[in-house]
């Protein structure tokens, strides 16, 4: 679910809200990780099970033993890039955390009780342990869309219980997840009606340098990034036509990287005339 569809009307949070207790869907913070899935046997694997993770043997026997777990692998207090150097065995273990949030093991199981069985089960493993890497995600109830998007900006921009001191570095959070308390675990992608992530996307602008294979390169501030999603087949065939070298294009992004380049960049569109028209007077009224 794209935020921009949620401030403009095109989805209505409020169908997610039940009169039920019982009905009622829950959220949970988005951490800035890697999505991984403990075996439960000894092996840490990547979400699509491709790659097993080198943990150490200090980081893995903290793990629950038979369980499997799926969760957000985060170095503490990077960005998800940072992730990436887990995948060797002398990356940043000491600091990284699996915030827990799923129990793909119990197909049978409605969430609501995998939920509440996975909490147990980290508390219990982890109470006497401070360097216990395993952390649960806790699940709130969603009541109104209200105070639901109050607790999602505070989340995304650090704010109130969410904000993080100067020495532990960047914020965590990268949005929301909101689950149907009924519903059973469904392995890969499933509807929305089941589970979404609703993240903040901002909009910005940049200018077209060049062009690599089905993308445009794209200078934005001080740096260029490739630029590619979001773009039509047609746009795609003819990309010299659809965005000059020199044209400014729209695109909107969910976060800068440690390099200042946009995290999940989504191309919008070419920068109208129009606009570029009202720019230009604006800039002459400011001189």
């Amino acid at each position: 679910v794209r935020m921009r569809d949620v401030q403009s009307g095109a989805v209505d949070l409020s169908k997610y809200e039940r009169v039920k207790p019982e009905e009622r869907y829950v959220w949970s913070q988005k951490m800035d990780g890697w999505h991984v899935v403990w075996d439960g046997r000894g092996k840490l694997y990547t979400k699509s099970g491709s790659r097993t993770l080198p943990a150490p043997a200090s980081f893995l026997a903290r793990l629950p033993k038979n369980v499997a777990v799926s969760g957000e692998l985060v170095v503490r207090g990077k960005q998800a890039t940072s992730v990436a150097n887990l995948l060797s065995p002398d990356g940043p273990w000491a600091e990284a955390k699996l915030y827990a949030f799923d129990l793909p093991g119990e197909r049978t199981m409605r969430f609501h009780a995998r939920t509440t069985k996975l909490k147990a089960m980290v508390e219990a493993g982890c109470k006497k342990d401070d360097e216990c890497p395993l952390r649960y995600i806790e699940q709130h109830v969603l009541v109104d869309a209200a105070s639901f998007l109050s607790e999602f900006e505070s989340i995304v921009s650090c704010r109130g219980r969410y904000a993080r001191g100067a020495s532990s570095g960047a914020c965590l959070g990268e949005g929301v997840v909101v689950t149907d308390p009924n519903s059973l675990y469904v392995p890969g992608r499933c509807s929305v009606a089941t589970r979404f992530k609703l993240k903040r996307r901002e909009d910005a602008e940049g200018e077209v340098v060049g062009y690599n294979d089905g993308s445009l390169q794209v200078r934005f501030r001080d740096t260029t990034f490739s630029l590619g999603i979001g773009m039509t087949d047609e746009q795609r065939a003819d990309m010299r036509a659809h965005f000059p070298r020199g044209s400014t294009v729209k695109f909107s992004f969910r976060a800068l990287g440690e390099h200042g380049k946009p995290k999940e960049a989504r191309l919008i569109g070419a920068r109208h005339e129009a606009d570029m028209r009202a720019l230009a007077k604006l800039s002459s009224k400011r001189r």
